[in-house]
């Protein structure tokens, strides 16, 4: 029994740091100003001029990681969560503390980097030029697929496969459950578009109950192989599903009329939402695809 609570606590853990971090991506869904009483006609002028999208962050204190000074504080919890699974890993690997301490520091300071680009990106009002082709919200897009191929192909993504258990990597996108509730929270605060909600298109939040569950039997029981390859499927088609739900609600292309524009990522923190939510729900489903090739199944 001690055994298996000291490996469930080991797991618990890293889940329960990546997810709080994504618990804070909606901070700013209390603190949005008055619903505005014609709010497509606010969307729309939000085209045009950047200033007419009335979200107020100047108290929000709870972003997701690095925000800017004059809207919100410093939150460590998505570079924790990186640093302490990179740090698991390497201490079931056997890696010395000089070499963790390394992993450690060239983690946290790519995250932060990240996530002051794409923060300052989104303040500067760049990613709202859609009268530019192409727009540069679809380079943002194209970078974190990209980061999303890249990382768990990199020597970061190997040792994170080879140090962490197959329960922690399934687990861990658990972080997903809390995120859709906050999701919903930022429609119904008039924030974000219907079809982004699981009110509307959006059904991501399946995946992330289940991570939880599934992680949690990966941890006691043996689990067949092919049952974890499903799993992983269908999160990875469900998180395409609100990706193309999101992009085709993008003023760009506005599938779903002009009320419901999906803008609210073009600011921060929401810009956080693809930059790093999207980013690491990708990275997670090419970890577990790996760590799966290399013959690992069960617990």
């Amino acid at each position: 029994m001690a055994v298996f609570m000291n490996r469930f606590m080991d797991h618990f853990i890293v889940m329960a740091v990546l997810s709080s971090a994504a618990a804070c991506a909606g901070c700013g869904a209390d603190e949005v100003a008055a619903p505005d009483p014609a709010p497509g006609a606010a969307r729309q002028s939000a085209l045009a001029a950047p200033a007419g999208f009335t979200v107020d962050f100047s108290d929000c204190v709870e972003s997701i990681g690095v925000t800017l000074v004059a809207t919100a504080a410093v939150s460590p919890l998505v570079p924790a969560g990186f640093v302490l699974a990179g740090d698991w890993a390497g201490r079931r690997l056997g890696e010395t503390p000089t070499t963790r301490r390394r992993w450690a520091i060239g983690t946290g300071l790519a995250v932060l980097l990240w996530l002051l680009v794409t923060a300052a990106a989104a303040a500067s009002g760049v990613l709202r030029k859609f009268d530019v082709t192409p727009p540069p919200f679809a380079g943002l897009l194209l970078a974190i697929i990209v980061l999303g191929i890249l990382v768990p192909f990199s020597p970061l993504g190997t040792r994170l496969i080879r140090g962490l258990p197959l329960a922690a990597l399934v687990g861990y996108q658990v972080f997903r459950f809390p995120l859709e509730l906050l999701m919903h929270r930022a429609y119904v605060e008039g924030i974000m578009p219907v079809q982004m909600s699981y009110s509307g298109r959006n059904f991501d939040i399946l995946t992330g109950i289940s991570a939880g569950l599934l992680g949690l039997i990966l941890v006691r029981f043996h689990v067949p192989r092919w049952m974890v390859q499903v799993w992983n499927v269908a999160g990875f088609a469900l998180l395409v599903n609100i990706v193309t739900v999101a992009l085709v609600s993008a003023p760009a292309f506005a599938w779903f009329g002009p009320d419901r524009l999906n803008v609210f990522v073009l600011y921060p923190p929401f810009v956080w939402l693809p930059a790093v939510m999207v980013l690491a729900a990708l990275m997670g489903h090419i970890l577990v695809w790996r760590k799966l090739r290399l013959g690992e199944s069960g617990r």
